[in-house]
């Protein structure tokens, strides 16, 4: 988050080689998960991308005053604005 502040990208090569992945470059994301998910318990049965998935929309909802989660044709959507 400092470097994204201060205008420098996070991403770098990552320290080890897995031909697996389609490129050799990553970011990493350190949060813990028990500041945005509620119930705690719910934890056990999320893996790190719900999680992740789970503390952005905490944030995005807690930082803009018009976010209100809509139902949408495919599935459900945060939605900014008066509407």
């Amino acid at each position: 988050m400092d470097g994204a502040l201060a205008g420098r990208s996070g991403v770098r090569r990552l320290p080890f080689d897995d031909p697996s992945l389609p490129t050799p470059f990553g970011a990493g994301a350190d949060f813990d998960p028990k500041q945005y998910v509620r119930p705690r318990k719910s934890l056990k049965v999320m893996n790190r991308d719900i999680q992740l998935g789970f503390a952005v929309a905490d944030m995005a909802a807690s930082t803009r005053p018009y976010a209100r989660l809509r139902r949408t044709p495919n599935g459900w959507a945060w939605c900014w604005g008066p509407t």
